[in-house]
């Protein structure tokens, strides 16, 4: 019988090779040692990035890349809304003595946009977001579609929210670690902290995000979900005692 024709091989182009869509803040001036306020820095590596794709929402897979660093900032950074297809991963951002107590150490999307308009195709990997025990939030994404947080996700530090999610849909946080408290805190003689944190928020209409293996070790509520078409995994709570409340489910 006829044998049939080897099938040749599948090719891959590329408009830019990954080299290319790195940005990494050292190349702006930042310290990656942790020692000198790098805001500024950070924020014209932000600024280069969105500015890369030469007007359009696509940025082809740009990367903001820490590569190990870790940057401390005095102020939040900010992804803005309007731009698809990027990454931040690999190093950490640590919130500074003077860090506002209300601000977020990253924000991605637009708090009062329209649910999923603002950001497509976002992907947090490898990253610590330190926020010093004054920063309200961690990480806020909002009004983004098709997120991605993890693996190697780590987030602590904050006293409102560790990861607080609104009007974003298709979301996947997974393999990641958060806690109100920074790891390795000693344990006061007089009991359980106050602790005041939602670590992870899925908040209105957040829906059809999956929470899958994330260890949450401290904060006053382990997660809270108000809409039906989320689907919480396994959420292990390493420190019960500094977790008063582990998962709750509400519409409201």
């Amino acid at each position: 019988s006829a044998t049939a024709p080897a099938m040749p091989p599948i090719q891959h182009t590329f408009v830019n090779s990954p080299r290319d869509r790195a940005f990494k803040p050292t190349d702006y001036g930042a310290d990656p040692t942790g020692t000198i306020d790098c805001v500024g820095a950070l924020r014209r590596t932000i600024e280069a990035m969105v500015e890369s794709s030469s007007g359009s929402r696509d940025l082809g897979g740009a990367i903001l890349d820490l590569a190990g660093g870790k940057y401390l900032i005095s102020e939040g950074l900010h992804i803005p809304p309007g731009y698809d297809n990027l990454e931040i991963r690999d190093g950490t951002l640590l919130a500074a003595n003077s860090f506002p107590r209300e601000g977020t150490v990253l924000t991605i999307g637009d708090v009062h946009g329209v649910k999923g308009t603002a950001n497509k195709n976002i992907n947090v990997m490898s990253l610590t977001l330190d926020g010093g025990g004054r920063a309200a939030r961690a990480l806020g994404v909002f009004h983004c579609q098709y997120v991605n947080i993890g693996p190697s996700f780590m987030a602590y530090g904050f006293h409102q929210y560790g990861v607080q999610m609104n009007g974003t849909g298709g979301c996947y946080i997974h393999h990641s670690w958060m806690g109100e408290e920074a790891p390795f805190t000693p344990k006061s003689s007089a009991g359980a902290p106050n602790l005041t944190s939602s670590v992870i928020s899925l908040e209105g209409s957040e829906h059809d995000c999956y929470v899958q293996d994330v260890i949450i070790w401290s904060g006053r509520i382990g997660l809270r979900s108000q809409n039906g078409a989320n689907e919480i995994g396994l959420v292990l709570r390493v420190c019960i005692k500094d977790l008063q409340s582990g998962c709750i489910f509400s519409d409201s």
